[in-house]
């Protein structure tokens, strides 16, 4: 697991810039490594084509020299066939060229037509002293080695290395061209060529890097400059393309391939071939790429030191220079992790800075004096309203207990209420009571506006309609008086709707008046709702003198009485949608067989749910039914 420090604003500083500085320089070195290894090979690949073209000219003339010289030789004989002995050897002590490469000459030659009798003759010419026969014993590789086959081919060749004739230590190469014009001899001419001279050749190219060796078309090494050439069978393949039809028209004169290591010994190196045209042989040059890298990587090395000295310099200018800067943020951060912890004395300690570290420290300490202050106030305001609360839910528990007991079924009616106060205390109530023994007394009524000036005025509507309830008095003339009451203290202008109704218990008479407030239903037993749809009357406490008419309606056996305040019709959705009428006689006609309570239950419920949560207003209802009458009441 990471520590803390290492999620330091220091480390991710140095991380940061450290880390791209490093890869910037790592590319840097890899792309001078690259450009350099490409320049050191272009430069060893004209260098070494410039040497190998010298070198190839230079031993190509010089062996196509010995060659020339050899055929002069031939047409002398041929011109003169009764030449002496002292005329041959002068003829074979002219200089055969090459440019010192030819080591001797040797003449053989027999009678034609050839007779058994007739010995071979071979004469040997040495670069110093006199002419000398061959030894006789060198007879039969003489006529394997080259005069039976120079008479055979009809023309000039190089032949491979093979030991000097007449015993003479030492390897050569020969060139050997027959003799086919002279009327009376068959023979042929050579001209040896001491490979220890070829490689002199080879060696005097002075190529530190590599060394070249001279091979034949079947890749067997020829002369070699200190050089361990490949297998001979692999060297066949390379230089084969030299040699065919157009190849210097197509190249510039030499052929450069880079083999596989396993092909060069286990070290990778580079090869370029040149052919030898007087021969049908190639010159091979072979360099180490590696010690053609040698000065690249040494440059290299130097530059790596320089770099890791001036990189290490520029991190230490960085971890300084941040250290510097991140200090000032040491003691905020502890403060703020002060603050966290909820410690609202925590502040920045120390003397503060002029730069922007030390302006935020400033703010911070003024933001932390400032939220001490508000947690303070807000301590405060919350004990308070937590008093207030407090007050109003004692408020509310005196409100309820001004609302009815549950009337009891006996008397041939089942009533069930709800009463939901959108805030702590409530402006709507319901009221219902005996008026004698035979009259029930239902109300319900809305006060305008919330909250605790509307309960107040509420408590004194329901006072006054018990109050001015009395018998022989209808429902018209209580809200006459009661409107009268209430009109005199109304400083507020509040005003009240309110549905009151005297129930005949035996008859199921329902006698009514209504101030202003939401129709009533009467759901008939069959499910069919009718809206009571008279108002008789204006809003209590508007007008001081209004006059209120009472109204009739009928209930017969489970028939349902239904008031409501508005909090019902006029609760909203969201998108500003009424839950409206319709929704509530849908309600009560899907209902209509459903006990008061369970419908009382329903409807509240599905007007949280229209709502999206609690209702915005006060929800109030009361739900009569008329049940088969058996008996007196009494």
């Amino acid at each position: 697991m990471l520590t803390p420090r290492f999620h330091s604003l220091r480390t991710r500083l140095l991380w940061g810039i450290g880390l791209p500085l490093l890869a910037l320089q790592f590319a840097v070195i890899a792309l001078e490594y690259r450009l350099g290894r490409d320049e050191a090979l272009d430069a060893m690949r004209r260098e070494l084509g410039t040497l190998t073209r010298l070198v190839a000219v230079r031993i190509d003339q010089a062996l196509s020299q010995v060659a020339q010289t050899t055929q002069t030789k031939l047409r002398l004989l041929a011109l003169n066939p009764e030449f002496s002995d002292t005329q041959r050897e002068r003829l074979l002590r002219i200089d055969a060229g090459g440019r010192n490469l030819a080591f001797r000459s040797v003449l053989a030659f027999r009678r034609k037509p050839a007779r058994p009798a007739d010995p071979l003759r071979l004469y040997v010419l040495p670069e110093d002293g006199p002419v000398e026969p061959a030894d006789p014993r060198t007879e039969s590789v003489l006529k394997a080695a080259w005069l039976d086959r120079a008479l055979a081919a009809r023309s000039g060749f190089w032949s491979g290395p093979h030991q000097a004739v007449g015993g003479v230590p030492g390897t050569v190469v020969s060139y050997v061209a027959p003799m086919l014009s002279h009327p009376k001899l068959d023979g042929a001419v050579s001209v040896e060529v001491p490979v220890e001279r070829l490689q002199s050749v080879l060696r005097d190219a002075d190529f530190e890097s590599g060394g070249f060796w001279i091979a034949d078309r079947a890749g067997t090494a020829l002369a070699t400059d200190d050089v361990q050439p490949p297998p001979a069978v692999l060297v066949a393949n390379w230089i084969a393309p030299v040699f065919e039809p157009g190849w210097r028209e197509r190249s510039e004169g030499e052929r450069i391939i880079r083999p596989s290591a396993d092909a060069t010994g286990g070290s990778q190196r580079w090869l370029l071939i040149a052919p030898l045209p007087a021969t049908g042989w190639a010159l091979l040059a072979s360099v180490d790429e590696q010690a053609v890298l040698a000065t690249v990587r040494s440059r290299l090395r130097r530059q790596v030191v320089v770099y890791a000295f001036g990189t290490a310099a520029v991190l230490s200018l960085l971890a300084w220079l941040s250290a510097r800067a991140t200090r000032p943020l040491v003691p905020l951060a502890e403060a703020a992790r002060r603050a966290a912890a909820g410690d609202l004395e925590a502040r920045v300690a120390g003397p503060l800075g002029r730069d922007e570290l030390g302006r935020f420290s400033m703010v911070f300490n003024r933001m932390m004096a400032d939220l001490k202050a508000n947690v303070a106030g807000r301590i405060e305001a919350t004990a308070a309203r937590q008093a207030v609360e407090s007050e109003l839910e004692v408020a509310l528990k005196i409100q309820r207990t001004l609302l009815p007991a549950p009337f009891p079924v006996v008397l041939g009616v089942e009533i069930a209420t709800r009463f939901v106060p959108a805030r702590y205390v409530a402006g709507d109530f319901y009221d219902h009571f005996l008026l004698g023994p035979e009259t029930l007394v239902v109300a319900i009524a809305d006060v305008s506006g919330k909250g605790v000036a509307a309960a107040l005025f509420m408590a004194a509507a329901r006072t006054s309609i018990r109050n001015f309830t009395r018998p022989g008095v209808s429902p018209a003339e209580t809200l006459a008086a009661v409107n009268r009451a209430l009109f005199e203290d109304n400083r507020q202008l509040v005003f009240v709707t309110t549905f009151l109704a005297h129930y005949d218990l035996p008859t199921g008479c329902l006698t009514y008046a209504n101030a202003g407030h939401n129709f009533p239903y009467v759901v008939r037993s069959d499910g069919t709702p009718e809206v009571l749809g008279d108002s008789t009357g204006p809003l209590l406490a508007v007008f001081d003198n209004a006059e209120f008419g009472d109204r009739q309606a009928q209930l017969g056996d489970g028939d349902t009485l239904v008031l409501y305040t508005d909090g019902v019709v006029e609760a909203s959705d969201p998108g500003g949608e009424l839950y409206g009428e319709e929704r509530l006689e849908a309600l009560l006609r899907s209902n209509a067989t459903a006990s008061p309570e369970a419908l009382c239950t329903r409807i509240t419920e599905t007007v949280q749910q229209h709502c999206v949560g609690a209702p915005q207003d006060d929800v109030t209802l009361l739900v009569l039914r008329r049940q088969a009458v058996t008996g007196a009441h009494g």
